[in-house]
């Protein structure tokens, strides 16, 4: 580097999984002055004091205690959303009105993923497998027609998976339902303090 020069050095590192909330990974970086070369080349190290005279050129470094090597550290906060998933499920109509999952019955699943917290969950994925003994209702009238019911956080928005390429982000059957990928770039964002719910249902063949 020429006198005067300046030189911005921008560092990029990966956070390990294994990292958790609120834990600090830290990055360092060194820079060590060198006693200039001929032809602005780098040198050995640098001294200090040689020749101590009024008409002689002298290295001055601001920390010279430190030998000419200026340490920066800086580092990231792991903030992280608190995702809670869980199922259940609900018979929604039986050929005895039993409320059982017999034969013939319909059985609506939900899925709620609850971000409790208030940092934003981006690129979420649900992946569920649809047992090949049940068969996945589509086209439901009570979802709009779509064959699953997707609404994060009071906004419903479409989701089939007959066609896997119309960017609905619902893929499937076959043999399980992929909601959030696929043909969505990106998944899904669940915003801190609000809920993804899914909802499908299966109907129970008869023998």
């Amino acid at each position: 580097m020429a006198e005067d020069d300046a030189i911005r050095i921008r560092v990029w590192g990966d956070a390990a999984l294994t990292l958790l909330n609120g834990q600090v990974d830290g990055i360092e970086i060194e820079a060590t002055a060198g006693e200039p070369g001929s032809g602005g080349s780098e040198g050995a190290a640098l001294t200090y004091g040689v020749g101590n005279g009024d008409l002689t050129i002298e290295n001055v470094a601001a920390n010279l205690a430190g030998g000419g090597v200026e340490v920066q550290s800086d580092g990231f906060i792991v903030v992280t959303a608190a995702l809670v998933v869980t199922k259940s499920y609900a018979v929604f109509d039986d050929p005895l009105s039993s409320g059982l999952p017999i034969p013939g019955a319909t059985i609506e699943y939900t899925i709620l993923v609850v971000n409790s917290s208030a940092t934003a969950a981006d690129d979420v994925v649900i992946t569920d497998i649809i047992d090949g003994n049940v068969t996945l209702d589509l086209n439901v009238a009570d979802y709009g027609g779509e064959d699953i019911l997707l609404d994060n956080n009071g906004t419903p928005q479409a989701c089939n998976v007959e066609s896997n390429v119309d960017g609905d982000g619902c893929d499937g059957p076959g043999p399980g339902l992929t909601i959030g990928s696929g043909d969505l770039v990106g998944g899904i964002t669940v915003a801190g303090g609000t809920t993804l719910t899914i909802q499908y249902r299966v109907t129970i063949p008869t023998p």
